[in-house]
């Protein structure tokens, strides 16, 4: 999506994701100290194909958010000219979105149907946490910010391409038009709105990795005891 080169948005955001990842891992370990080191119940062993399903879920949630917001986002957002970077992001978050919510769904899923939702430990809670808001960040983004972004968004690059520039050299005749600001407040806010709920997703998917770590972790040590 276009953003402009000295936004607080590209200076900052991945320092904000590592931040609220770090942030929740944290907050997920300080609230599993005190637990039971044997777990019941647990997510995985219920059956293979859940289990597989489960961790093939959340490998390709975590992966593919990492790839998008990390590695292929910035690497384009810097060798491509925004008409085409757009263009291309255009075409590739939607499909993103859609990952990120089918995956969070088929994991919401196999959760609640090994576990329940009644009496659940803190980490299992947060482990629900983490899911809803991924799945609620792939949902939102993929029904409504998504598509009103990229309406917003060829809106204003038809405007820049009728007066021959590119962004963010638009010049001060459309700088200054009421419309194509006006254009540029509205994506901004999308955009804001979408990078937040990214944000969520990706500090859920990082409990889960934590989250996921300790069921492994906890059956085994349940076995070696046996």
């Amino acid at each position: 999506m276009l953003i402009e080169e000295n936004s607080a948005y590209r200076r900052y955001t991945r320092v904000w994701h590592v931040l609220a990842a770090i942030a929740t891992l944290l907050i997920g370990y300080n609230f599993t100290q005190n637990e039971s080191q044997t777990t019941t119940n647990g997510v995985f062993g219920a059956s293979f194909y859940s289990t597989l399903t489960f961790l093939i879920g959340w490998a390709f949630n975590f992966g593919v958010t990492i790839w998008v917001s990390f590695i292929a986002g910035p690497m384009m957002y810097k060798l491509l000219d925004r008409h085409t970077f757009s263009n291309v992001q255009g075409h590739l978050f939607p499909i993103f979105f859609v990952i990120l919510g089918c995956t969070s769904f088929a994991q919401l899923a196999i959760f609640t149907k090994v576990k329940g939702l009644s009496n659940l430990s803190n980490s299992d809670y947060m482990a629900v946490a983490g899911m809803l808001a991924s799945f609620l960040a792939g949902l939102l983004n993929s029904i409504y910010l998504s598509p009103m972004m990229n309406k917003t968004l060829t809106k204003r690059i038809n405007m820049e391409k009728e007066e021959g520039v590119v962004a963010p050299n638009i010049g001060s005749k459309l700088g200054e038009n009421p419309m194509y600001k006006q254009l540029s407040r509205q994506f901004g806010k999308l955009h804001g709105v979408s990078t937040l709920l990214n944000l969520l997703g990706l500090a859920g998917n990082t409990y889960l990795a934590y989250y996921i770590s300790l069921e492994l972790l906890h059956g085994s040590w349940a076995m070696n005891k046996a």
